[in-house]
């Protein structure tokens, strides 16, 4: 299964902040910038200058935050799966 990256402007600050509670980011420049990308839709570049990161802490910080989205999905398609199965 192929799980789509977190969209730009697309992720709630709830999604946000669970999210976060799964890396080890604790950097509040990095969180904000990972808040104006997803959160408020803007785009990546004006996100990481605008809180004063470079570019490379921003990409480290959005990988891990599309890691642990991806391993979310991945989780809630087992679970979907085993409902199924104990259903059917």
């Amino acid at each position: 299964m192929s799980v789509t990256p977190l969209i730009q402007g697309k992720v709630s600050e709830a999604e946000l902040i669970c999210l976060l509670k799964l890396t080890k980011i604790t950097s509040e420049d990095r969180i904000d910038a990972l808040r104006l990308h997803l959160v408020q839709g803007w785009n990546k570049k004006m996100a990481y200058t605008s809180c004063g990161i470079k570019q490379s802490k921003f990409v480290l910080a959005l990988n891990s935050m599309n890691a642990k989205w991806t391993i979310h999905n991945q989780l809630l398609d087992a679970t979907n799966e085993s409902k199924s199965k104990c259903s059917g």
